[in-house]
């Protein structure tokens, strides 16, 4: 299975990776970026596979959300990242970056 994108629709969705088959329709509460004006790029790259069943995403305000695809998108578990910023999900070059494979550049070390 695979992330794809409806973009007429403007919706996420979830497609077999043999038969191209829709599979489930990501509800918006989940993952939108018509109302937050984000790119669907971004939104996609907080995104990450658990499991065949189970997804996590992060959004924009820093809540991580684990779901349950087979259970109705029910929420297993979510949590909220202090002081999240947007621009965590930036490379060097200022490009979207995936939140989850190429985490935030430590801070600068200081020395006294």
């Amino acid at each position: 299975m695979y992330l794809d994108i409806d973009r007429k629709n403007k919706r996420f969705m979830i497609r077999d990776s043999f038969t191209q088959e829709i599979r489930y329709h990501i509800p918006e509460w989940l993952m939108d970026f018509s109302a937050e004006g984000e790119k669907f790029v971004s939104i996609a790259l907080k995104f990450m596979w658990i499991d065949n069943d189970t997804i996590k995403v992060v959004n924009s305000e820093g809540i991580e959300r684990l779901v349950d695809l087979k259970n109705n998108f029910k929420e297993i578990e979510f949590n909220k990242i202090p002081l999240f910023d947007n621009n965590w999900t930036l490379d060097a070059g200022g490009n979207p970056a995936h939140y989850y494979l190429d985490p935030p550049a430590p801070e600068p070390e200081i020395s006294f």
